[in-house]
C-alpha cells in the first residue's frame, strides 16, 4: 500500500510543479503584455511629441512673420509722425 501513497504524493508534487510552471508562464505573459503596452505608449508619445514639435515650428514661423509685420507698421507710423 505504500506504493499507492507514494504515487499520490508524486502526483501531488507533479501537479504543484505544473501549477508553478503555469503561473510562471502567465506571469511572463503579463510582463510581455505590459512591455508591449509600454512600447505602444512610448510610440504614441513619440508621435505626439513630433506633432507638437511641428506645431511649434509653424507657430514660431507665424510669430516671426507677425513680428516683422508689426515692426514694419511701427516703422511706418514712426515715419509718418516724424514727417508731421
Amino acid at each position: 500500500m505504500g506504493n499507492g501513497n507514494d504515487f499520490e504524493k508524486a502526483t501531488e508534487r507533479l501537479d504543484a510543479a505544473l501549477q508553478s510552471i503555469e503561473d510562471a508562464v502567465a506571469s511572463r505573459r503579463k510582463q510581455e503584455l505590459k512591455s508591449e503596452s509600454l512600447v505602444e505608449r512610448i510610440q504614441s508619445l513619440e508621435s505626439a511629441v513630433e506633432s507638437e514639435r511641428k506645431d511649434k515650428e509653424k507657430l514660431s514661423a507665424t510669430n516671426e512673420e507677425v513680428s516683422g509685420r508689426i515692426d514694419n507698421v511701427i516703422a511706418s507710423i514712426d515715419d509718418i509722425l516724424r514727417g508731421s
